[in-house]
């Protein structure tokens, strides 16, 4: 096999760091290009989804998006449950961590921390819709054409 590439800033955070333990553990040589901050500018426009961290192969197009690549490596390693409810708690786990590191939701945590910690709203403070951050993550999934 050729051996992988795996593109992100040059940090031990989030979701490149994630690709990278990932790689580490199933014992995958591959080469580790850390990104200063400079060189994202001119790398942006040429990345899946101007986006990092990306994961390339010789012969293959580049691919982005962490969960997606942690799964690539999980499949062909060894690393996901085989057991159908343990990979549905997996995948879970996964999607609550998204969920906390998305800006919206980074966002909406933040209100939620300041409304908790003032008085209660007056009448004319605009409030939050109960559901509003739900609905909002909906349509992100509709506009990529998948169905919740």
């Amino acid at each position: 096999m050729t051996k992988l590439k795996l593109t992100y800033f040059d940090a031990p955070t989030s979701r490149g760091e994630e690709c990278r333990l990932a790689l580490f553990v199933a014992g995958i040589d591959f080469e580790d290009h850390r990104l200063a901050r400079a060189e994202w500018t001119a790398l942006k426009p040429t990345t899946p989804f101007g986006s990092l961290p990306v994961l390339e192969l010789a012969g293959k197009p580049p691919v982005s998006q962490s969960n997606a690549i942690l799964a690539y490596v999980g499949r062909q390693h060894g690393l996901l449950p085989t057991d159908a409810w343990e990979a549905l708690r997996l995948e879970s786990l996964l999607s609550a961590c998204e969920t906390c590191v998305t800006p919206s939701a980074k966002r909406s945590a933040s209100k939620i921390r300041k409304s908790s910690s003032s008085a209660a709203p007056s009448s004319s403070k605009v409030r939050s819709r109960p559901g509003h951050a739900t609905w909002k993550s909906r349509s992100r999934v509709r506009s990529l054409g998948v169905r919740p």
